[in-house]
């Protein structure tokens, strides 16, 4: 019997020993209630931190809530990094297979240094509370401040300490245990004790914390009093009330043994516990319920665990007609189910620029899909302690908030780790419980998605009125065509979709008047031009995240960190920071140009410059390509020659092979030279040119640079041709035509493979190697190789997954480098 199921018998003995009419086990009745299903995503990131310029190697899982089983109705993740502004500066939209799906997002040289939020969902989980998404704070520095770090403000100031009574209600004339969290100014847990008084200053018990700011004290309120604690701490006298005692009510009091909950109900109601019945739920799904009879003022219950999966359990107190009195949270957990991966290296040590082995094997599972990051421990600290895929699917993503070092409740060996638990479940667990309110599935409004979507609006263009018409789409790749037809519905509103999207694929959507489908040719020319299409851009959620109480904690070494990171950067990518940029770019201009790039779909993030707003104002005039040359370094053009960096290009040619070139896009889309070469800088919003690493998101067109042009309408202002309807049609009316990338495809992360003729090159990688999508079955063992580095050091060996059970996977190994 551990610790706290003794303090809890002595309590029961001490108290409800003249009451023990606990009903047996048996009398707990398996429900057959079931909520609506939900969906849990988890982000595997390679480090805690970065710096800009570096990518973020990440997998994404997707289970289901409930089981944790992979194989939900959603197909599509979207994982965006945000930066402390709350404005999205990268979007991924990924495609699951099995179990996840792999990404990156190559971060711009030009990032502020801060605290970033990387944030997951499927569009399903839109439907429910926004906690559900997965979020992850993340610090990213820059070169420009790698000397600065960022901290909170770090006045004395009085810690926010709050009381929890057990159940939510603090009742008189019975025993009390009453749960209490104590923050510092910068939203961390902080150690403290203090004393409890009654209103006549009598003391009533001293209290303290136990962990990460939180503990708890038992207490038996009188009826009429009000209680107080007192907090002395720097030589200040701190004062808070605890909540307000209830004359007449019920609460419950939790406590855990080796086999069962053992739950007590305390009334003081003149009916005592008849007619009341304990629920008892786990993700929002009904597992049991017992009835209370008899007028006794206590009754006390052991629920057996085997009724509960591993996780966070609910034990809700409610009348004859079914309101909630009390609710408390506990934690079954489970460890005789816990799945690991074991991973065995065949050497104690290794030296530099030598080939690792790692075996992994599986126990206990059939199989298991696990991603695996390898760091260097000398630069990238991990917190212990930090949240992993165990930690979020179990715990961190049932409760509302941060949970402070959430590995500690499954990692550590410390004694009081189950009470410690058990006393998370009582302070952050008071009534803030994610399933607390189950909606009904008529309700729902976003449906699982399985492809790319686009919708929009159909609008009459005189008289500019929405109008139910057919909605025909077709996009082209290399992988061939595809058309769609769909009816608007109310207010013109169409949805398209869902389709397999996997690179960049050329739109079209156009509205069609059925009716002159049948018509000769000759009548067909302009029949469509009296619709308009608009597109509606996606729209992310809300950002709900307060960065000023969430900064990241930035490592003593960071500084190391920043200047190894420096040495692992490409030369194109330290040639953009030493550049001088074309012009200053106002914060409100480049919230406006990411919304148009958005809505355009373009697939670059980040440019090597940018000519906006800021340049071309009112006095800006003229041919606008002799404009960008004034203006742009290294952009020059000569007749039927452009210059882009020092690399020439023959705009035409007698050869019948055509000229490798600058690859130019007019808002989104590729053009010929002579489509632009007459443009007025009157027309354009906005120029962006990509060089170097900046434009292999456009592959191998784009080897000579791009210039990416955004016009005012957005429109671009070009025909488009369609021999199914026999009509000419254009963007500014009746068509849109843009490129959609389709789903993200990471790229492959590097990994040298050295031999003795390339050992002698410097190897700086903080993120040694990184491998998404590794299967491991229960009779195979698996082989992964990666080298070392040039470093005496240790290295980190993080693998983290879900079986096909569903049951998560943590693992960690060390490698030593000598």
């Amino acid at each position: 019997m551990n610790l706290l199921s003794f303090r809890l018998f002595a309590f029961f003995c001490l108290f409800y020993l003249p009451f023990l009419n606990a009903q047996s086990p048996e009398s707990l009745i398996t429900g057959i209630e079931q909520p609506v299903s939900r969906e849990k995503v988890y982000v595997h990131l390679d480090k805690p931190y970065y710096m800009a310029g570096e990518d973020i190697w990440f997998k994404a899982y997707l289970v289901d809530a409930a089981s944790l089983q992979v194989g939900t109705q959603s197909k599509l993740v979207h994982v965006e990094l945000i930066a402390p502004d709350k404005s999205i500066e990268m979007q991924h939209i990924l495609k699951i297979d099995g179990a996840g799906a792999a990404g990156n997002f190559e971060l711009p040289t030009h990032l502020n240094a801060g605290t970033y939020l990387i944030r997951a969902y499927t569009h399903y989980m839109r439907n429910f509370d926004p906690e559900f998404f997965f979020r992850k704070a993340i610090y990213i520095g820059d070169f420009k401040t790698k000397d600065k770090k960022e901290t909170a403000k770090t006045e004395s100031l009085k810690p926010d300490l709050q009381f929890f009574a057990e159940g939510g209600n603090f009742i008189a004339g019975v025993p009390n245990r009453i749960g209490f969290k104590a923050l510092n100014p910068d939203g961390e847990g902080m150690d403290l004790n203090g004393e409890i008084f009654d209103e006549n200053g009598n003391k009533i018990v001293d209290f303290k914390t136990e962990i990460f700011g939180m503990g708890r004290v038992l207490l038996h309120p009188e009826k009429g009093k009000h209680y107080k604690a007192i907090v002395h701490l720097s030589g200040k006298i701190y004062e808070y009330s605890l909540p307000e005692v209830q004359d007449k009510g019920v609460n419950i009091l939790v406590g855990e043994a080796d086999r069962a909950f053992q739950v007590i109900v305390q009334s003081t109601l003149e009916s005592g516990v008849d007619g009341l019945e304990i629920l008892a739920t786990q993700k929002g799904k009904l597992m049991g319920h017992a009835d209370f009879k008899g007028t006794d003022s206590t009754s006390v219950i052991a629920i057996p665990k085997q009724v509960f999966k591993e996780g966070v359990v609910a034990f809700t107190v409610v009348d004859r007609d079914g309101n909630a009195l009390c609710e408390r949270l506990a934690f079954y957990q489970d460890e005789a189910k816990h799945s690991e991966v074991k991973a065995e290296l065949f050497k104690k040590e290794y030296g530099k620029k030598e080939p690792v082995l790692l075996e992994l094997s599986l126990d206990k599972s059939l199989s298991a899909n696990v991603s695996l990051a390898v760091t260097d421990m000398s630069v990238v600290k991990h917190d212990r302690y930090g949240l992993d895929i165990r930690s979020y699917l179990l715990l961190d993503s049932e409760l509302k908030g941060t949970i402070e070092h959430p590995g500690y409740y499954f990692l550590s060996d410390n004694p009081s780790r189950r009470e410690h638990l058990d006393i998370l479940m009582m302070t952050q667990g008071w009534r803030r419980y994610l399933y607390a309110r189950q909606p009904r599935s008529d309700s729902l409004k976003f449906t699982p998605e399985t492809g790319i979507r686009f919708t929009g609006k159909v609008w009459l263009k005189q008289g500019h009125q929405p109008i139910p018409e057919e909605i025909d789409l077709i996009f082209r790749n290399k992988a061939g065509s595809f058309a769609d037809t769909v009816q608007t519905q109310n207010q013109g509103y169409f949805e398209l979709g869902d389709y397999n999207i996997v690179d960049n694929t050329t739109i079209v959507i156009k509205a069609a008047d059925p009716k002159y489908r049948k018509k000769p040719k000759k009548q067909k020319k302009n029949f469509a031009k009296k619709f308009e299409v608009e597109l509606l851009p996606y729209q992310s959620p809300e950002v709900r995240f307060d960065f000023d109480k969430h900064r990241f904690n930035i490592p003593e070494n960071f500084k190391e960190y920043a200047n190894i990171s420096y040495k692992n950067l490409s030369e194109e990518k330290r040639i953009l920071l030493k550049e001088t940029e074309v012009g200053p770019v106002s914060p409100e201009n480049k919230v406006g140009y990411r919304k148009k790039k958005k809505d355009m779909g373009v697939k670059h993030t980040e440019a090597s410059h940018v000519i906006g707003k800021d340049l071309m104002g009112p006095s800006a005039n003229g041919n606008l390509m002799q404009y960008l040359e004034s203006r742009i370094p290294g952009l020059k053009i000569k007749g039927e020659e452009i210059t882009l960096r020092g690399r020439t290009t023959i705009l035409k040619s007698t050869d019948t092979k055509e000229p490798e070139k600058p690859l130019f896009l007019l808002d989104n889309m590729e053009v010929d030279f002579e489509k632009i070469r007459n443009m007025r800088v009157e027309e354009i919003d906005f120029v962006e040119v990509l060089k170097g690493s900046k434009a292999a998101v456009y592959g191998g067109e784009a080897g000579r640079g791009v210039i990416a042009i955004y016009t005012k309408s957005g429109t671009g202002d070009y025909g488009v041709t369609e021999s199914d309807s026999g009509g000419t049609y254009h963007d500014k009316n009746e068509v849109k035509r843009f490129v959609n990338p389709g789903f993200y495809t990471p790229k492959e992360f590097y990994s040298p493979k050295y031999s003795g003729k390339n050992t002698g090159e410097k190897d700086h990688r903080t993120t040694i190697f990184w491998d998404p999508d590794i299967v491991v079955k229960n009779k195979d063992r698996v082989m992964v190789m990666f080298y070392t580095a040039d470093k005496t050091t240790q290295y980190r060996v993080d693998i983290q997954g879900i079986t096909r059970e569903g049951v998560p996977v943590v693992t960690e190994t060390i490698v030593n480098v000598k």
